[in-house]
């Protein structure tokens, strides 16, 4: 597997224990938003790069002749950031009742630590589902929207109905990656953190808005961490769109082999990426060249990599029920 030291988990530690144990609720249900490296946004909230649109590198020459020119064309590119995170309140009762600490403020901060765990591991699956399909997949459909049919990256299974997709992406720093954009402690006079928690009115005990707690009196806090994906070679980035699990528009080993191809594929750091059940139904694949032996008391139908590439089974990718994808 692709080992990158800039993960976000690797990151994490580099900050207090705290932030990294935050980060592991982030991303324990979320494998790619875990795999993926890292840089840190050159303006808050805001990532400047430069996107490579061409290419002209050094070539091969005989002796005693002219060199060849090099040079590199790029667009400079801004990418947004995005906030992963939640508000959770509780009411004053109801933390007291749960902790047993009779002060209201110390229950409500009590209950808030053992709770963050289950509202980070959430926003990590929407963080990931969100930057798959709403930041990748709509960059690689643009990028692909030019190109001839022999250039393109993206490709059509031709189903209809229970739709599935496999991303396939090659990652590095400064290229295809994800972002992070840390917040200043105490105004930067304490260091920073990735996730920041903050009381609601000061950690004051408030009238409560909205949900289940709507008029109760009680305590609130926010959690914020600025987080994104910046795509600055996209040609590096490929997918397969209109899959069923089954029958005609089912994947095929040729479907997988060529969309590798088509990114240029490397095995150190390249990743297909698709929905948990998708990677289930891969075991058809395999199926035929199984052989059992009398004896034989387990039957392993599962891999992990492709060709030598990763694979990434996620459970959240959505479950044959994509929209179909005009490529």
């Amino acid at each position: 597997m692709p080992i990158f030291n800039d993960t976000m988990q690797e990151v994490a530690k580099s900050y207090e224990k705290k932030q990294a144990k935050l980060i592991e609720h982030v991303t324990k249900s979320a494998p790619f938003l875990k795999a993926m490296p890292t840089i840190t946004a050159t303006h808050g909230l805001k990532n400047q790069y430069e996107e490579v649109t061409n290419l002209k590198g050094a070539g091969f020459r005989e002796f005693d002749s002219p060199y060849q020119e090099m040079d590199v064309s790029t667009v400079l590119r801004e990418e947004k950031i995005g906030l992963i995170g939640g508000k959770m309140d509780v009411s004053e009762e109801r933390a007291i009742a749960l902790t047993g600490i009779t002060d209201g403020a110390r229950a409500a901060a009590t209950y808030f630590d053992k709770r963050k765990g289950i509202l980070l591991n959430d926003a990590g699956k929407t963080t990931e589902k969100h930057l798959i399909y709403e930041r990748i997949y709509k960059a690689v459909l643009k990028y692909n929207a030019g190109l001839s049919s022999n250039e393109k990256t993206v490709f059509d299974a031709g189903g209809s109905t229970g739709l599935y997709s496999v991303l396939a992406i090659r990652m590095g720093k400064e290229e295809n990656c994800g972002i992070l954009s840390p917040w200043k402690k105490n105004g930067g006079n304490s260091g920073e953190e990735l996730i920041k928690m903050d009381w609601t009115d000061g950690g004051n005990r408030h009238t409560l808005v909205g949900g289940s707690n709507n008029g109760k009196l009680g305590y609130s806090v926010t959690f914020d961490g600025g987080l994104g994906f910046q795509i600055a070679m996209p040609e590096r980035v490929g997918a397969i769109f209109n899959i069923e699990a089954s029958g005609s528009h089912s994947l095929t080993v040729q479907m997988l082999a060529n969309l590798l191809s088509s990114i240029e594929s490397d095995e150190s750091d390249t990743f297909l990426v698709m929905n948990r059940f998708m990677f289930d139904s891969l075991v058809a694949l395999k199926w035929p060249q199984v052989q059992l032996a009398t004896g034989d008391r387990n039957l392993d139908t599962r891999f992990s990599r492709f060709n030598g590439i990763d694979i990434i089974a996620t459970p959240n990718m959505l479950r044959a029920a994509e929209t179909a994808v005009s490529v």
